[in-house]
């Protein structure tokens, strides 16, 4: 499930869906937020796996979250 790609799109309406703060960085206070097309992986030496995340930046101040990919596979296989 992890080797499928995640798109902008779904990201995105993850975060609209969860976000419960009106979507404001948390750094300068502006909604002004960047899903980038790439998703990345990074090391997770406990479960020996890697963790898939999309980076998710603020335009404005460059503040950057990482929203794991895997969960909003499942955010959107929960909803079919």
């Amino acid at each position: 499930m992890d080797d499928v790609p995640i798109s902008k799109v779904k990201v995105r309406a993850h975060l609209k869906k969860k976000w419960n703060k009106g979507g404001g960085c948390g750094v300068c206070g502006e909604n002004a937020w960047e899903v980038q097309a790439e998703e990345f992986f990074l090391p997770n030496n406990e479960m020996d796996k890697r963790l898939s995340v999309c980076p998710v930046i603020c335009s404005q101040c460059g503040n950057t979250m990482l929203i794991s990919s895997s969960i909003v596979r499942k955010d959107f296989a929960n909803r079919s």
